[in-house]
């Protein structure tokens, strides 16, 4: 599935939504990955954040696949952090979600890599999750990077346009 996911063409459906919700929805969606786990949800954002247009399904993946990496790294007991802040992207008014947790953390060598197809560091693993992320952040152009968190964890930066720059039938009177 991830290997059709990642060859097809992508076609964004764009909506606009509040962001907070399409990262909490996939999370308790994981709820069966951390069974029996003391891993936690925190989230540092600004009340009165501004909505985004995003295709849900599209970013649904993109949490989906960052949350299972961090929810892995933590082990049996940890914390996955999102950081919310509004950034400028290309000249354009964007959001800037920082995704961390307390695992070991990624070594350089690892964090230059991980948004290459098959690339993997799991014994499992396709090494296209964090592939796919990439392509959908390119297509909605955002951006996406790795580093390391605050808290000595891997650290997932996503840049997301607050609005879509792709052209919709209707726009300047066509």
């Amino acid at each position: 599935e991830e290997v059709r996911s990642y060859a097809a063409p992508i076609h964004l459906e764009f909506r606009e939504c509040d962001l907070s919700a399409v990262w909490r929805k996939e999370w308790e969606n994981l709820a069966a990955v951390r069974r029996d786990r003391r891993i936690r949800l925190a989230e540092f954002c600004p009340a009165g954040m501004p909505r985004c247009e995003i295709d849900i399904h599209r970013m649904e993946q993109v949490f989906r696949n960052i949350f299972e990496n961090s929810i892995h790294a933590c082990g049996e007991d940890g914390c996955v952090t999102v950081r919310c802040a509004e950034v400028t992207h290309d000249g354009r008014a964007a959001l800037s979600l920082r995704i961390s947790d307390n695992g070991p953390g990624m070594k350089p060598e690892v964090c230059a890599r991980v948004f290459e197809p098959f690339f993997t560091t799991k014994q499992k693993g396709t090494g296209l999750g964090m592939a796919i992320v990439h392509r959908i952040l390119s297509a909605h152009a955002g951006s996406v990077s790795a580093g390391s968190g605050v808290e000595g964890g891997a650290e997932i930066q996503l840049v997301i346009p607050l609005r879509s720059v792709v052209r919709r039938l209707g726009d300047n009177g066509h």
